[in-house]
């Protein structure tokens, strides 16, 4: 019996040793962003038709690589605050 203890406390030691490790590792390849990186302004313009240059309403403009956005008005305007 007490082999059996022992085996259960060093299953459970390598266990959460394996957890922490795992936890760092994770933590580690996260990207890090710091406020200095952070960029913020103003995007604004104008969405029109390649032919014609008719402005396009409804159209989503959205920042590469982000979920940031906003849709084109009626004279195909938009703006988006950052």
């Amino acid at each position: 019996m007490a082999n059996k203890g022992f085996s259960r406390r060093r299953t459970v030691r390598l266990l959460f040793c394996f957890i922490l490790i795992t936890l760092q590792l994770q933590a580690q390849t996260q990207p890090k962003t710091s406020p200095t990186q952070a960029q913020t302004g103003v995007i604004a313009g104008q969405v029109t038709d390649g032919r014609d240059r008719e402005p396009l309403i409804g159209a989503t403009v959205i920042i590469d690589g982000g979920t940031v956005g906003a849709v084109t008005d009626t004279d195909g305007h938009f703006r988006i605050d950052g």
